[in-house]
């Protein structure tokens, strides 16, 4: 899993039809971030991909298209007390 926080506010230009699995993709080349790595590591960061505000779930990612527009977040765990 990731130890550090980072943060990747940028927008990417995709090619029509690209899905959120490849957009992933694209920004661990960007940003230099095992993404995938993460995702595949913790059910808790798995669990909070969004497109617009809304879950997506994992196995939806490769499903799921991105349209012109599109805000995708992957929010970070919290703990504290």
């Amino acid at each position: 899993m990731l130890d550090t926080f980072v943060s990747f506010d940028r927008k990417l230009r995709l090619p029509d039809g690209c899905s959120m699995a490849d957009a992933f993709v694209r920004v661990e080349k960007k940003a230099g971030v095992k993404l995938s790595r993460c995702l595949a590591e913790s059910e808790v960061v798995a669990e909070s991909i969004l497109l617009n505000g809304e879950r997506v779930p994992l196995p939806r990612l490769s499903k799921t298209t991105l349209s012109d527009g599109d805000e995708v977040s992957v929010l970070s765990p919290l703990a504290g007390g």
